[in-house]
């Protein structure tokens, strides 16, 4: 999935980012992605925006720092 693919490429060149402070500190950060595909099972853009948001919150109850790709519609289950 292409999607996938460009949210993970993005995923890590963030958490390769380090930033210094001006107290001459350095900091990382990291981000947790939620994707999902529009398909002709979802009802609307709503539906698949709640499938994005519910990958999201997977990745972040995974440990954070992951992409998650929904599988499918907001009912099923997101999977990395």
């Amino acid at each position: 999935d292409d999607a996938y693919a460009t949210a993970e490429r993005l995923r890590r060149l963030i958490q390769l980012a380090h930033f210094e402070t001006d107290k001459g500190g350095h900091l990382g950060c990291t981000i947790s992605l939620g994707v999902a595909s529009y398909h002709k099972g979802l009802k609307d853009y709503r539906d698949w925006f709640r499938a994005a948001d519910k990958a999201l919150y997977a990745a972040k109850a995974e440990g954070r720092n992951k992409t998650v790709l929904a599988g499918g519609t907001p009912e099923m289950p997101a999977y990395t």
